[in-house]
């Protein structure tokens, strides 16, 4: 799909640096919501407006710009088409400061009726989370294939294998892990998996992924409680970062007073959008947000 880059400055503690966005607009007639996507560990943008292979379409930008919202794809610090700063050198405060900003600037541009669905994959989620918490950015959040009970059973990535990838400044997983863990191989197209590991693969400033964890594993720290918009939160069936068996157990970290819907998403892993018939998912973000 066709999109225009847009360059926001974020803080760094080297020099000056910028994170990319790729706006693409609705096609016909405009919902008023802008969704503000935020990939996850070893993606950039990508993950959200991914190829069509053997007659799957894997772009969710491309389903919800057909449907009516206009769509805001980041790259975040150091990733895809952003500028690389030092891979210590930002972090979840810095990276949430500069989304907010942006998201500002591209409501105004949108016209300021706008609402904004913060939406995220994975680490990209807990970004979501931190912003909306930091400044209430969003009229609604999205979360997917994360979540604070997460903390609470073993990582699925294995004994200090998350520790030596921070070992690099700038850290990702090997293709093989990410096959492992990333997908329900029974539901996904083994040529999308090495698309995926082939083209998609990135890597992340360790300073961003450490403060997800650290972000993560303390919900009663967090400011979670200041949280009011609508919650929707998509957990992959057979996901080993977060199964959606702990549905329950998800929605009860989250304020009783606020609006949290926490679903399963049947024969999927932990990347959504890359399982076969991904527009299940979607849809059901789809009727949230219409809702």
């Amino acid at each position: 799909m066709s999109s225009v880059k847009i360059d926001f400055p974020v803080q760094t503690d080297d020099a000056p640096a910028t994170f990319a966005a790729h706006l693409y607009r609705a096609r016909g007639r405009r919902r008023g919501i802008l969704q503000v996507l935020v990939h996850g560990v070893s993606y950039d943008h990508r993950y959200w407006d991914a190829a069509r292979i053997n007659g799957e379409d894997y772009s969710y930008t491309g389903y919800m710009t057909e449907r009516g919202y206009d769509v805001l794809a980041v790259d975040l610090p150091g990733v895809g088409a952003s500028s690389r700063p030092g891979g210590d050198a930002v972090g979840f405060d810095y990276t949430a400061d500069a989304l907010a900003r942006a998201v500002a600037e591209v409501r105004d541009r949108l016209g300021g009726n706008t609402l904004v669905a913060l939406a995220g994959h994975s680490l990209g989620s807990l970004v979501a989370i931190h912003t909306q918490i930091r400044w209430e950015t969003g009229d609604f959040l999205i979360d997917t294939c994360t979540g604070y009970v997460g903390a609470t059973f073993p990582s699925p990535h294995g004994p200090g294998v998350r520790e030596e990838s921070w070992k690099e400044p700038y850290a990702s997983h090997d293709a093989e892990h990410r096959a492992r863990v990333f997908y329900h191989s029974p539901n996904a197209d083994p040529d999308v998996i090495a698309y995926d590991n082939n083209t998609l693969r990135n890597s992340i400033p360790r300073r961003i992924w450490q403060d997800s964890v650290t972000f993560r594993d303390a919900p009663d720290r967090s400011g979670v409680e200041k949280v009011k918009c609508p919650v929707f939160i998509q957990l992959g069936e057979f996901d080993p970062v977060l199964p959606a068996k702990f549905a329950e157990e998800e929605r009860a970290l989250w304020p009783a007073d606020t609006t949290v819907i926490v679903e399963q998403v049947e024969g999927v892993g932990h990347s959504l959008n890359l399982h076969r018939d991904p527009a299940r998912g979607w849809r059901s973000i789809d009727r949230f947000l219409r809702s």
